[in-house]
C-alpha cells in the first residue's frame, strides 16, 4: 500500500477494459515498490541504482504497450506512439526523487501518460500525429545539484562541460555516473532537432501546495511557474580548538552561516518570496572544533524576477554585515536560475474546457517543472492533481486514486482532442 494513495471505486471505463482508476492504479503500485525506504519516503535519485529500476520500469511500460522506446542523448526517456515525427504531442514528467521524497512528485505524471496512451489504444484508431510519454533525466537535481537537468540539456539551457564537472559531494562526477549508466557524457547538450518536434506539451503533476484542497477541487490548471534559483554560498574562516581559542580571537564561519539561515527568514514572506536553505556543509564538522569552513544553499523563489532580484541582494547585504566582524570571507555561486514562464493561455483554456461542467481552477506554482522549461519552444500546460495533506517532498504527499484517475482522464481527453479526432479551431 502506498502512503497516501486511496481508491473510491470510481472511474471512467473504455470499451469493457479496467477502469483509468484500476489502470493507474495497477502502475503505480508497480513504480511505488521502487526506491522506497523503510520510513515510506523515497530515495531515487539521478543515476543510482533505484533510479536504474525505474527506467526499467518505463522500458517495461513502453514494451508492454508496443511503443518505440528511445533514450536521448541527455539520457531522457522516450515511449512513442506512432512515432517519432513532427507535430508531436508529449506528456510525462519525471521518476526521480529528492532524498526523503514523496511517491508522487513526478511518478504521477509518467504514470498518467501510459494509463492514458492505454485507455485510448483500445479505441483502435490511430494517431494523426506522434504522441509520447517522456520522463526528463534528474528534474529535482539531488545529486549533483543540477535540477531539470535532462530538460534544460536537450532545450541548450545548460553548458554541457560545466556540467559534467559537477559532482555529488561523494566524489563522482556527473560525467562518471553517467558512464555508470551506459550513457555517453559527451553527447550531452542542445537537442535542436528532437526539439523541433516537439508541438505540445501537458505535464501531470501532484499539486505542490493546498490551493486545491482548501477549495475542494480534484484538479487544477497552471497558469505561470514564479522565477526561482538556487546559490551557493562559502564561507571560509580559520580551524581552531572548541577548547583553547579565546572567543575574540576566532574567525568563526557558523556564526555568519546563523546569520545567513535566519536572513533566509526574515526576506522571506508568503505573498511574494520564499526563500530556504535545506542544506549545509561543515568542514570538518567536528563537535570540538570551529568549523574551517561552511557551505549553505539557499533555494530562492518569487512571484516576478525584479522581487527575487531584490530579495537576493538584500540577503546578501545582511550576510555580509554580518561577516565583517568575524574576518569571515564569502563567495556566491549561482548552481541555477530560472526565469517566470507563463503557460499558453490557449491550450488551458481548450483543456479546461474538455473538462465539461467540472471546475478546473487556474493555479501559480513556485515549483520549477520541465513543463516550464520547454514553454519557450512549443504549447505547453500543467495539471495539478490534489494534495490532501499540502506537503511535497516529503513522505506525507497524499493523493486519491480518483483525484489521479480525473487527471488522466483529462489528459486522455486532450490526446484524443489534439492528436487522434479531427482537430476543433484554433486547437
Amino acid at each position: 500500500m502506498v502512503t497516501g494513495l486511496t481508491t473510491s471505486g470510481t472511474g471512467s471505463h473504455s470499451h469493457g477494459g479496467p477502469s483509468l482508476e484500476t489502470r493507474f492504479g495497477s502502475l503505480f503500485a508497480e513504480l511505488a515498490e521502487i526506491g522506497r525506504r523503510p520510513d515510506g519516503s523515497y530515495d531515487r535519485k539521478a543515476w543510482t541504482p533505484e533510479d536504474a529500476s525505474a527506467r526499467q520500469w518505463f522500458q517495461s511500460q513502453a514494451s508492454r504497450l508496443g511503443l518505440a522506446c528511445e533514450v536521448d542523448r541527455n539520457g531522457n526517456l522516450w515511449a512513442w506512439w506512432g512515432g517519432p515525427g513532427a507535430k508531436a504531442v508529449v506528456t510525462g514528467s519525471h521518476l526521480d526523487t529528492v532524498v526523503g521524497g514523496g511517491a508522487f512528485d513526478g511518478a504521477v505524471g509518467v504514470v498518467a501518460g501510459f494509463a492514458a496512451l492505454e485507455h485510448l489504444m483500445r479505441l483502435n484508431r490511430p494517431p494523426r500525429r506522434p504522441i509520447a510519454v517522456v520522463a526528463f533525466a534528474d528534474e529535482e537535481g539531488a545529486r549533483f545539484g543540477v535540477p531539470t537537468f535532462g530538460s534544460r540539456l536537450m532545450m541548450g539551457q545548460l553548458e554541457p562541460a560545466a556540467v559534467r564537472r559537477r559532482d555529488d559531494g561523494h566524489s563522482t562526477t556527473v560525467e562518471e555516473a553517467l558512464r555508470a549508466a551506459s550513457l555517453d557524457p559527451d553527447a550531452l547538450g542542445a537537442d535542436e532537432a528532437r526539439v523541433n518536434r516537439i508541438d505540445t506539451f501537458i505535464e501531470v503533476h501532484i499539486e505542490q501546495g493546498t490551493d486545491l484542497a482548501h477549495a475542494d477541487y480534484p484538479i487544477g490548471l497552471a497558469e505561470s511557474v514564479w522565477p526561482h534559483g538556487r546559490w551557493r554560498l562559502s564561507l571560509a574562516g580559520s580551524p581552531n580548538h572548541a577548547g583553547t581559542a579565546r572567543m575574540r580571537d576566532r574567525h568563526d564561519p557558523m556564526l555568519v552561516a546563523a546569520s545567513g539561515i535566519l536572513g533566509a527568514r526574515q526576506i522571506a514572506s508568503d505573498d511574494a518570496v520564499f526563500a530556504t536553505v535545506g542544506k549545509v556543509a561543515i568542514k570538518p564538522n567536528s563537535a570540538n572544533s570551529i568549523a574551517e569552513s561552511v557551505d549553505l544553499w539557499l533555494d530562492l523563489r518569487a512571484s516576478s524576477d525584479v522581487i527575487l532580484d531584490a530579495a537576493l541582494e538584500e540577503w546578501m547585504a545582511a550576510v555580509r554585515k554580518a561577516a565583517q566582524p568575524h574576518t569571515v570571507d564569502l563567495n556566491l555561486t549561482c548552481e541555477s536560475r530560472s526565469l517566470g514562464v507563463g503557460f499558453d493561455r490557449g491550450l488551458r483554456e481548450a483543456i479546461r474546457e474538455l473538462a465539461g461542467h467540472r471546475p478546473v481552477p487556474t493555479l501559480s506554482t513556485a515549483a520549477g517543472h520541465d513543463a516550464a522549461v520547454l514553454a519557450s519552444s512549443c504549447r505547453t500546460a500543467m495539471i495539478f492533481v490534489r494534495n490532501h495533506t499540502g506537503i511535497n517532498h516529503a513522505r506525507a504527499e497524499a493523493a486519491t486514486l480518483e483525484d489521479c484517475a480525473v487527471a488522466t482522464d483529462l489528459l486522455a481527453a486532450a490526446f484524443l482532442r489534439l492528436a487522434i479526432d479531427e482537430p476543433a479551431e484554433g486547437v
